[in-house]
């Protein structure tokens, strides 16, 4: 197997030149219950519907807040990934979700970088597919159990992305994170009704405040269930 070896120059760049041009696209990125303390030796899985093309960026924005050092890897179609080695530098690996062997293939590569960084973080998108965050349900393939249990023990953090215009010409993108899960006993029914919830206190949210929820948003982070209220 091809020994992978994170490349900080790549993410320095990424940072130094998508990030500005991103920020002219996205008017704000808004984040919400995220935990304030990890176990600095369990890899850190973030589960996220997939709304946009935007989705991976704006995790690296979660990445930044909770392990800012760590590699960042992510799970993305194969089909997506094709022609585009500037994401295989990134991290990403390319999965078929309806394909076992392919899942088995990323479990493969996926471990053995946790194995030599227990601090990783990766990102997974159980959808295979661009939805929409009011689709209900939210439609999670299986493949996430099979890929959480055989992978080393981690955390599982599930996560609701939103975008919306409200008063800007670009939309604001809203991230609301659930309680962390054991990946050992994980269910992809389980992640997809936590995703699905976060997604409603964002929905929520926004149907409260309107235009203002960018102002509104809680400025430390902080439990956006709470804030809904």
């Amino acid at each position: 197997m091809k020994t992978y070896t994170p490349l900080p120059v790549v993410f320095r760049a990424f940072d130094i030149v998508f990030v500005p041009w991103m920020k002219r696209r996205i008017a704000g990125v808004h984040i919400a219950g995220l935990p304030h303390v990890l176990d600095p030796d369990r890899p850190l899985i973030v589960v996220s519907n997939h709304v946009s093309w935007w989705d991976g960026f704006l995790l690296r924005a979660v990445q930044l807040r909770l392990r800012p050092h760590a590699p960042l890897h992510s799970v993305m179609l194969q089909r997506e990934l094709k022609g585009k080695p500037f994401l295989k530098a990134l991290g990403a690996v390319g999965i078929d979700p309806l394909n076992p062997a392919s899942v088995k293939r990323a479990v493969a590569v996926l471990s053995e970088r946790m194995r030599r960084r227990p601090d990783s973080m990766v990102l997974y998108f159980p959808q295979g597919e661009i939805r929409p965050s009011h689709a209900r349900p939210l439609g999670f393939l299986r493949g996430i159990e099979l890929f959480a249990r055989h992978l080393p023990s981690a955390d599982i953090l599930p996560i609701g992305i939103h975008l919306e215009p409200l008063n800007t010409v670009s939309p604001h993108a809203f991230i609301s994170a659930g309680e962390l899960r054991d990946s050992r006993v994980v269910k992809a029914s389980e992640l997809e009704h936590e995703v699905e919830r976060q997604l409603d206190h964002i929905l929520h949210f926004i149907g409260k405040h309107g235009e203002n929820s960018a102002a509104e948003w809680p400025a430390s982070g902080g439990s956006l269930t709470l804030a809904a209220r």
